[in-house]
C-alpha cells in the first residue's frame, strides 16, 4: 500500500456523505497526505526557494519546470491494481500538486523585487498551457488553475507598472481559447464551459485595468474579447461568444462608471475629439 493510499484509509472516517448525496465540488476534495521526505514536491519547493533567494534564473527555471511535470503526472494518475475508484486518490494528489503551485506563485510574488523573476514565471507557465492546449488539454484542472496563478501575477505586474508579465498572461489565455475552438477535446462533454475560464481572464485583468485607470491595457483586454468573440461567432460556438460579449458589457460598464476614457487621442469616444470633429463640422458648415 503507498502512502497516498495510507492517508485515504486513515481519513475514511471524515467522510460523512455518500457520493450520491454530495455535491459535485466536494468529489474531489480530499485533506491532502502529510509531507514526506521523499516527496518530490517538497524537493523542489526548498530547491526553487533557494534559487529565488540566490536570484538565479537557470535554477529557478529548471526547478519550476520540473514542478510542473511532475504536477501534470499527478493529474494522469491511475490505481494499477484497478481495485477501486481512480477520482479520490487522483484527485488528492492533484489538490497536493495545486497547494504547491500556489506557493511557488507566492513565493515569486513576494521575492521578485524588479519584475524579471515573474515575467519567466509567466513565461514558463505560459509555454506549459501552449503544450497542453496544442493536445486539446487545456480544460484540465491543473491547467485551469495555473492559468489563475497567472492572472493573479499578470494583477500584481500591472499594479507595480510592469505591464510585460501582464500582457502575457493575457496573451496565452486567448491563445489557449482559440485553440480550443479550432481543436476542441471532443470526448469532453463540458469542454466549451471549462474553456471559459480563460476568457473570465480577459474580465478580471480589464477590472484590474480599471481600477488602477490604466486605459491602454484595459483596452488590450477588450481588445481579447473582441478578436476571440468574433473567430467564436465564425465556429458556430454560442458559449464562447456569449462569454466574450459578456466580458465586453461588463466591462464597458465598470469603465463608465470609472469615466474612464479611451487611452488614444483620436478615438471618437473620448470628449476631447468629439469637441474637435465638432469644431470641424462648424468649419466646413456641416
Amino acid at each position: 500500500m503507498t502512502e497516498a493510499e495510507k492517508h485515504l484509509a486513515a481519513i475514511k472516517d471524515l467522510d460523512l456523505s455518500k457520493p450520491a448525496d454530495m455535491p459535485l465540488h466536494e468529489w474531489d476534495r480530499r485533506s491532502t497526505p502529510p509531507v514526506l521526505t521523499d516527496d518530490p514536491f517538497a524537493f523542489g519547493s526548498k530547491l526553487y526557494s533557494a534559487a529565488l533567494a540566490a536570484a538565479d534564473l537557470r535554477v529557478f527555471q529548471e526547478t519550476l519546470t520540473r514542478i510542473l511535470e511532475i504536477a501534470e503526472l499527478a493529474t494522469i494518475y491511475r490505481d494499477p491494481n484497478g481495485s477501486r475508484p481512480d477520482y479520490p486518490l487522483s484527485a488528492m494528489i492533484l489538490q497536493h500538486a495545486e497547494d504547491q503551485l500556489d506557493y511557488t506563485a507566492a513565493l515569486v510574488r513576494e521575492s521578485d523585487k524588479t519584475g524579471s523573476i515573474v515575467l519567466k514565471y509567466q513565461e514558463l507557465s505560459g509555454d506549459f498551457i501552449r503544450k497542453a492546449s496544442a493536445r486539446s488539454q487545456q480544460c484540465g484542472e491543473l491547467h485551469r488553475h495555473l492559468a489563475y496563478l497567472m492572472l493573479d501575477l499578470a494583477k500584481h505586474s500591472l499594479t507595480g507598472e510592469r505591464r510585460a508579465a501582464a500582457l502575457l498572461a493575457l496573451v496565452v489565455c486567448r491563445e489557449a481559447a482559440q485553440k480550443g475552438l479550432d481543436l476542441p477535446d471532443k470526448d469532453d462533454l463540458i469542454f466549451y464551459s471549462r474553456l471559459g475560464a480563460y476568457v473570465e481572464v480577459f474580465k478580471e485583468l480589464g477590472i484590474r485595468a480599471i481600477q488602477l485607470r490604466n486605459a491602454e491595457f484595459l483596452y488590450r483586454c477588450l481588445d481579447a474579447a473582441c478578436w476571440l468573440g468574433c473567430s467564436a461567432v465564425k465556429k458556430g460556438n454560442d458559449e464562447i461568444a456569449i462569454a466574450c460579449l459578456q466580458t465586453l458589457v461588463q466591462l464597458g460598464r465598470h469603465a463608465q462608471r470609472a469615466t474612464l476614457e479611451c487611452f488614444w487621442d483620436r478615438c471618437a469616444h473620448t470628449e476631447g475629439t468629439c469637441r474637435r470633429a465638432s469644431l470641424l463640422d462648424d468649419e466646413l458648415g456641416a
